[in-house]
């Protein structure tokens, strides 16, 4: 599963899991029970929250479900590496069974030292993580960052996305939410599944203010207002966006996604642009930025 940053990714992996711990269908389609263990490697304070809202959304109750969350990044690498988390998934099955499903969340958290964009390097996470999928045979799924010029792929090296036998994206819009495959092996390619999130209130912070996370719910496909056609100089514009982001965009620790900074977007638009001067240059990269901001294409 991959998607942008703040697309819900891991909200929805997250309901996915509960719903495979505890045998309640995935928004009315049919899961196979068992231990699910969610390797995470960001966003341990909001886990709690998110399971919470997920109970009080579903009437279900998760105390003596066997949903596994690690305290800590795994470490998957290289096999070497993982040996400890291998040996931890190895002793939670002696205990309870082999897993039904493993989460890594996300995959930037669990190869750090690793080149995301080497198939070497990814070749060698690929492995690492057949290795515990084999053993206890069972579903292994990862949570993944978008491209950062093309947000229709998983980022980083093609090794990764050969290795699937399914591919989905999370995109968002406002709070509506849509599960979209995007590979599927030896199968009939699923239909698109859409929610709406909504908040609900799981607690109450100590000066009395709610304290809230989100749950989804599936609705029908909404439709949507067409977006105008872009005039060439704004489709230019966005070209000339990406080609920045993919050479100069700055990522976060946990490789999300964060920018690209206007002066080295605006090179890039010159360049490409039949301006007669540089005022006339000015005056398009100017117009075309803020057009693609009013339209929701890029944000500031």
């Amino acid at each position: 599963i991959f998607g942008a940053s703040g697309s819900m990714k891991s909200f929805l992996t997250l309901d996915l899991a509960a719903c495979v711990a505890t045998g309640l269908p995935f928004h009315g389609r049919q899961v196979k029970e068992g231990p699910v263990i969610y390797l995470a490697g960001e966003g341990f304070n909001g886990i709690k929250r998110r399971l919470t809202a997920w109970e009080l959304n579903t009437g279900v109750s998760l105390k003596d479900a066997p949903l596994y969350i690690s305290r800590r990044a795994p470490t998957l690498a290289s096999r070497e590496t993982a040996r400890d988390v291998a040996e931890s998934i190895r002793s939670i099955a002696e205990d309870v069974g082999h897993p039904a499903l493993i989460v890594v969340d996300t995959l930037a958290r669990a190869t750090v030292g690793a080149d995301e964009n080497s198939n070497s390097d990814m070749g060698e996470f690929i492995e690492t993580v057949d290795e515990i999928r084999h053993e206890h045979d069972c579903t292994l799924m990862t949570v993944h960052h978008s491209g950062l010029a093309d947000k229709d792929r998983g980022r980083g090296a093609s090794a990764v996305y050969a290795a699937m036998d399914f591919e989905y994206q999370v995109t968002k819009d406002g709070m509506s939410v849509a599960l979209i495959n995007r590979k599927t092996k030896d199968a009939a390619e699923p239909e698109p599944i859409h929610f709406r999130a909504t908040e609900i209130t799981v607690g109450q912070a100590r000066n009395g203010d709610p304290i809230t996370s989100l749950a989804l719910e599936e609705v029908e496909d909404e439709p949507r207002e067409r977006k105008k056609e872009l005039t060439p100089v704004q489709k230019l514009g966005l070209e000339t966006f990406r080609a920045a982001s993919e050479q100069f965009g700055a990522l976060e620790n946990d490789g999300a996604y964060l920018g690209v900074h206007v002066e080295d977007w605006r090179p890039l638009f010159y360049q490409k642009h039949t301006g007669d001067n540089t005022h006339a240059k000015k005056t398009s990269f100017q117009r075309v930025r803020d057009k693609l901001i009013e339209a929701g294409m890029i944000l500031t």
